[in-house]
């Protein structure tokens, strides 16, 4: 396997599968691992991340840290936008520095929020 090359929670699984039989057919972990193109290093992080797993479990895995990564960003943007929307409520307008982007978007928010006056 060339180095730097990703491979899908399913082509994991199935080279575990593939080491794990070498290694039931009585080679060593090294060598079961060269001729299946990983390294021992990746070979022992997969089995403690993916062990035990089919590849449909694999999958799922990978969909549900993807989408706890969304989750937790959107989570921090409403925590921003929250904040500075606190401060401006408050008239505090530098309490905090945010990206034009954001602040136009923030802005539009506050403009449209029927509770601020600006």
């Amino acid at each position: 396997m060339p180095k730097g090359v990703r491979l899908k929670p399913e082509q994991i699984v199935a080279k575990l599968r593939e080491i794990e039989l070498k290694i039931g057919q009585g080679k060593d972990v090294l060598s079961a691992c060269r001729e299946a193109g990983a390294t021992d290093k990746s070979y022992y992080r997969w089995r403690r991340e993916y062990g035990g797993m089919k590849v449909d479990q694999a999958k799922r895995l990978k969909q549900l840290a993807l989408e706890n990564a969304r989750l937790k960003r959107l989570v921090g943007e409403l925590h921003l936008e929250q904040a500075v929307l606190t401060d401006v409520a408050q008239g505090n307008f530098l309490a905090h520095s945010v990206s034009v982007p954001q602040s136009k978007r923030l802005w539009a928010n506050i403009r449209t929020c029927p509770s601020i006056k600006p």
